[in-house]
């Protein structure tokens, strides 16, 4: 596959672009500020903004599929997902790629979700809200969008991503403890896992 990678410069990124091309795949690196990816002979660069719905068109044509890194963590402003997804979509649409993969933190909830929410998914929703409510609402938004679209989606909710990967994830509709934590190498290799995969069609799993 020919696979667009956005936020590809990223701690996330970089080990999607990194696990793509070691199983074979051609990657087109979505990059928005510097270019910390090593060269190799299928990583190509494409320098733009998710902002810019005519950049974010041009990079999408031609690609089979496209893996989602992208969050407001670390960027100014703090709608970066779900602006990005009003390029993305439409984009996708119009060009006939249909499946996407895309994270976003253990916090955000869907909206099925909100009249009764499983105990882990409401306390850590609550305890980030108090400290990063864009953050959250960024990826509920960005759910929400592909929730509407007639992409084929995932959305990985992955919990704080840090320490190494044992080389095992599971993926579950079960939200995890409030303190379970992820490696951005078992996220990154569930969101490859997913991109060929139809088991977690229109659904967001939890990972851990």
């Amino acid at each position: 596959m020919k696979v667009l990678v956005l936020g590809a410069s990223g701690r996330l990124g970089r080990h999607i672009v990194g696990g793509l091309l070691g199983r074979g795949h051609s990657v087109l690196a979505f990059i928005h500020s510097n270019n910390v990816l090593a060269s190799h002979s299928q990583l190509e660069a494409f320098r733009g903004d998710v902002q810019d719905g005519v950049g974010v068109g041009a990079a999408i044509q031609g690609v089979d599929g496209v893996v989602s890194a992208l969050s407001s963590a670390a960027a100014p402003p703090k709608r970066v997902t779900s602006n990005a997804m009003r390029h993305v979509i439409p984009a996708m649409t119009a060009s006939g790629v249909r499946r996407i993969v895309s994270v976003t933190g253990s916090a955000a909830c869907r909206d099925n979700e909100r009249k009764s929410p499983h105990p882990f998914l409401h306390a850590r929703r609550e305890q980030l809200m108090r400290v990063i409510p864009e953050l959250v609402i960024d990826g509920e938004e960005h759910m929400r969008a592909l929730e509407d679209s007639e992409l084929d989606w995932t959305v990985i909710r992955a919990p704080l991503m840090q320490g190494e990967f044992n080389g095992n994830y599971t993926l579950s509709l079960d939200p995890p403890p409030v303190h379970t934590t992820s490696s951005y190498a078992g996220v990154a290799t569930a969101m490859i896992d997913q991109l060929a995969s139809d088991e977690w069609l229109a659904a967001a799993p939890f990972v851990r």
